[in-house]
């Protein structure tokens, strides 16, 4: 499959919050620690490069009196036709920094296959970047990172 083809929906899906550690100065550190992760862990960037990544995501966040995540969504802020090529390495960072935060989340991204009944599905969870195929995505997935 390439990622660069067209991106025909984004659904994404919060889980319970009340127990993420994820705090305002997470989110003051997220871009950067993601930018961090996708120049280290991407083949395609050596040491210097970092200022070539922009993000696919835009992320906001809302909390509670406490200071503590309440709420979180997500937006692609660029048109349905970039897909940057570390775009699997930016997925798995995500999981990677929620994870470590509590946060559990998917966040599923569809592209029409070439006649509408073929589906590719990728979906970042908690666990990890899973890939699937075929009419009905949801039986057997393929971990990618």
């Amino acid at each position: 499959m390439s990622y660069r083809a067209w991106i025909s929906d984004i659904v994404f899906e919060a889980g319970d919050l009340s127990k993420a550690t994820f705090t305002l100065s997470d989110e003051l550190m997220f871009e950067k620690w993601l930018g961090d992760y996708i120049a280290t862990h991407d083949a395609a960037f050596e040491e210097g490069d970092r200022n070539e990544i922009y993000l696919m995501f835009t992320w906001d966040f809302t909390y509670g009196p406490d200071g503590r995540l309440t709420g979180i969504s997500v937006q692609f802020p660029w048109d349905d036709s970039y897909i940057p090529y570390f775009f699997l390495t930016e997925l798995a960072g995500i999981s990677r920094f929620f994870r470590e935060r509590g946060v559990r989340f998917k966040l599923v991204l569809n592209k029409a296959g070439e006649d509408d009944d073929d589906r590719w599905q990728i979906t970042t969870t908690h666990g990890g970047v899973w890939v699937a195929q075929g009419k009905l995505v949801y039986g057997k997935r393929e971990r990618v990172a």
